[in-house]
C-alpha cells in the first residue's frame, strides 16, 4: 500500500467521520479506517490489558506500561516502563493493535509483526514461545487491518476475508475447531468484510452490507443471537452449544459503521451516530441506564453523535465514545478511574471524561484509556500501577494526564 493511498484512505475516513450523523453515501457500509485497525484503538494509540503504544507518523512504534512477557517489545520480559519506549526493528507502520499481552504492527507492504505473550499462538510465528523483540507473522502480505484479542490475533485481508491465529479455546479463530494455531488460518465462510474486532474469547466481522458476524464463546450472550447458552466454555475441544466456531450473524443489526468487542459484550456504531451494545452488563457496560444482560442488541442513551468507540480491550468492563464535538463519554466500571471523570463511581450510562476536548481518536486498555488530541498530543486515565499512562509516574489518574516523550 503506497503512502499515497494510505493518505487517500485517511482523507476519506476524516470525511466520512464528519458526515457520520448525518446522510451516508448510498450503499456505504464500509467503517472508517481508524476503527478497523485494532479492537480496542480509533487511531494512532493502542491499549492493552497493562501497556499502552503509540504510531509515531514516521511509522515507527513506542510502547510502555508492563512488560511481563515483552509486550512493549523492548527486549524486556520483566519490569515495567513509565515512558515510551522504541520498539526495534519495527518501521513502515500503518496500525497497530494491542491485546492482553501482545501487540501487532501492520507495514505499509501488508506484513505484520508481533511480539509480546505467545502462549496459544498469537504471534503467529509459528512457535508458541515469547518474543520480547518483534517477529514476522508467516504467510500474511496483503493485511489492510489487524485486531489483537486476549490470546489471539486477526487480519483481514484486502480481498476482504480474515485470517486468525493464536490461541481457541471457544472457537474464537471462526475456523470450525478449537485448537490454538500459530500460524494464520482462514476463518471459515467469511468474504466482503470491512472491519474486524477481536475481544476476550470473541470476534466479530463488519461485512460491506454493514451487518455484523460474530463467533467465539457466548456463554454471557455476546454473539447477539438471542440466546445465551452455557455454563459450557468449549474448553479442550469440548463444543458446546456456548460458542460458536464459525461466524453467526446477529440478528437485526444493520446500518452498522464500526464494532468494537470487549472482554463480555460488543458494541456498534450505527451510521446514524447512534450505539448498540449486547452482551453482559455487570457494570453497566452497555450503557443503557441497567445492569441487565442483554442477548440482543441494545441502545446506550444520551448518545447521538459519535464517530469512533471502543469496549474496554480485552479485560475492560467499561465503553468510551468519541463524539463528533471531540468530547469523549464513556460509561460502565470506574474503580480505576478510567471513565475519566474526576472520580472513581462507576456510570450505568455515558458520562463525559473530564477537562478533554478537541479529541479525535479513543481506545481503552483493561483499566485505563488514552485518546489523541487534534494538537497530536496523547492524554491517558486510569489505572498506572505498571506506568500504562506513560506520564512517567505509578500513581492513578482519574483525569487525563499527558503522555511524556511522544
Amino acid at each position: 500500500m503506497s503512502r499515497r493511498t494510505i493518505a487517500a484512505l485517511a482523507a476519506l475516513t476524516v470525511a466520512w467521520a464528519a458526515g457520520i450523523a448525518g446522510s451516508a453515501p448510498s450503499g456505504a457500509a464500509t467503517a472508517p479506517v481508524a476503527a478497523a485497525t485494532s479492537s480496542a484503538s480509533t487511531g494512532s494509540i493502542a491499549a492493552g490489558e497493562s501497556h499502552t503504544c503509540a504510531l509515531l507518523p514516521i511509522g515507527t512504534v513506542r510502547c510502555w506500561g508492563l512488560s511481563s512477557s515483552g509486550q512493549i517489545g523492548n527486549g524486556t520480559t520483566s519490569g515495567f516502563a513509565r515512558k515510551p519506549q522504541k520498539v526495534p526493528s519495527v518501521s513502515g507502520t500503518i496500525a497497530i493493535a494491542a491485546g492482553e499481552a501482545h501487540t501487532c504492527a501492520l507495514a505499509q507492504t501488508g506484513s505484520v509483526k508481533c511480539w509480546g505473550a505467545n502462549y496459544g499462538g498469537q504471534l503467529g510465528n509459528g512457535t508458541f514461545r515469547d518474543a520480547p523483540r518483534a517477529v514476522n507473522v508467516v504467510g500474511l502480505s496483503t493485511v489492510i487491518a489487524i485486531s489483537a484479542g486476549g490470546g489471539h490475533t486477526c487480519a483481514l485481508l484486502r480481498a476482504g476475508n480474515v485470517k486468525c491465529w493464536g490461541a481457541d479455546n471457544s472457537g474464537v479463530l471462526g475456523n470450525g475447531t478449537t485448537t490454538n494455531k500459530s500460524k494464520p488460518a482462514s476463518v471459515s465462510g467469511l468474504s466482503g468484510v470491512a472491519a474486524i474486532s477481536t475481544g476476550n474469547q470473541d470476534t466479530c466481522a463488519l461485512l460491506k452490507n454493514g451487518t455484523v458476524k460474530c463467533w467465539g464463546y457466548n456463554g454471557d450472550g455476546e454473539l447477539g443471537t438471542g440466546i445465551r447458552n452455557g455454563p459450557q466454555s468449549c474448553d479442550s475441544g469440548d463444543v458446546s452449544t456456548a460458542c460458536s466456531t464459525t461466524p453467526i450473524t446477529v440478528p437485526g443489526l444493520g446500518g452498522v459503521a464500526a464494532i468494537d468487542v470487549g472482554k463480555n459484550s460488543t458494541c456498534a456504531l450505527l451510521r446514524s451516530g447512534t450505539v448498540k451494545c449486547w452482551g453482559n452488563n455487570d457494570n453497566g457496560e452497555l450503557g443503557n441506564g441497567t445492569t441487565t444482560a442483554s442477548l440482543t442488541p441494545v441502545t446506550v442513551k444520551g448518545i447521538s453523535t459519535v464517530t469512533a468507540l471502543s469496549s474496554g480491550g480485552v479485560n475492560g468492563n467499561y465503553t468510551c465514545a468519541l463524539l463528533r464535538s471531540g468530547t469523549i463519554k464513556c460509561w460502565g466500571y470506574n474503580g480505576d478511574g478510567e471513565l475519566g471523570t474526576a472520580t472513581t463511581t462507576s456510570s450505568l450510562t455515558p458520562v463525559s471524561v473530564a477537562g478533554l476536548g478537541g479529541a479525535t481518536s479513543i481506545t481503552t486498555g483493561g483499566r485505563h484509556a488514552c485518546a489523541e488530541t487534534k494538537h497530536a498530543i496523547a492524554k491517558c486515565w486510569g489505572e498506572n500501577v505498571y506506568g500504562q499512562l506513560g506520564n512517567g509516574t505509578t500513581k492513578s489518574s482519574t483525569t487525563p494526564t499527558v503522555v511524556v516523550g511522544l
